[in-house]
């Protein structure tokens, strides 16, 4: 399918947005396995803010399950607060997300809404990586996999197709167009490699020779137009040789 000069302008934007996603989703990937993978942290944040995947309902109804909480870092947190905050006395060290039920000078009580006990102990505010600003539902199950080397490797792949796949369509546009142009020319004859045209403008006739297609009332308006201001222009330009001399074809545009 051979696109118009808009539908390339419209193709043209999406695919550089698309771009520029997939670059900065593929740069939040490595940096987030790097953090988790060489420094062990088990919630990256950039300039304040990370996100985490939910994996359980203690939170529903306002949170559900592969839902994906964006976090940000606060000094003091409040009653009703919903943060994040790693779970010292699980074995592997996990992040949890539960709302903030009393405040203390140890630390904060907390507890999840779909859960029917608080959580035991206190979370000390070294363990608390930030509260809930936002939450995103069903893109879970895809961070997840992001997440994991071979899913950076996915993101990469994919990446570099959305970059490379518009470049090779382009080239093999340009290509096949200088070709046509070479047939017509060809068949054409001399006198044509002065002329300036595409495929687009020139029809092929039952016999094998081009022709220029009938013009449409719009370029030929244009062309008037065109053509009119030209030799107005030429009018304007008065030659005076002495003070009595003067160029009345002025008076013509009237």
């Amino acid at each position: 399918m051979r696109l118009n000069y808009t539908g390339r302008r419209i193709w043209g934007v999406v695919d550089t947005i698309v771009d520029w996603i997939l670059i900065i989703v593929l740069l939040i990937s490595l940096y987030n396995v790097v953090q988790r993978k060489v420094f062990k942290s088990p919630l990256p944040m950039i300039g304040g803010y990370g996100y985490a995947v939910v994996l359980s309902g203690s939170m529903l109804p306002e949170i559900e399950v592969s839902d994906v909480v964006v976090i940000k870092e606060k000094s003091r947190y409040e009653v009703g607060d919903i943060i994040t905050f790693i779970d010292q006395d699980s074995p592997s060290k996990a992040l949890v997300t539960h709302r903030v039920i009393e405040v203390s000078k140890d630390g904060y009580k907390t507890k999840g809404d779909n859960n029917n006990i608080v959580d035991q102990g206190l979370v000390a505010p070294a363990d608390i990586k930030g509260h809930v600003v936002k939450t995103i539902g069903f893109i879970g199950s895809t961070l997840l996999f992001i997440q994991k080397p071979v899913g950076t490797l996915c993101l990469i792949l994919l990446a570099l197709l959305f970059i490379e796949l518009p470049y090779q369509l382009r080239t093999r546009y340009k290509k096949a167009t200088e070709e046509r142009i070479d047939e017509i020319r060809k068949k054409i004859g001399p006198g044509s490699e002065k002329k300036k045209f595409t495929p687009d403008l020139y029809m092929e006739e039952n016999d094998g020779s081009y022709r220029a297609p009938e013009k449409t009332k719009k370029q030929i308006d244009f062309e008037k137009e065109v053509d009119w201001r030209r030799r107005r222009k030429q009018r304007r330009k008065v030659f005076v040789p002495d003070e009595k001399q003067w160029d009345i074809s002025i008076d013509e545009d009237k």
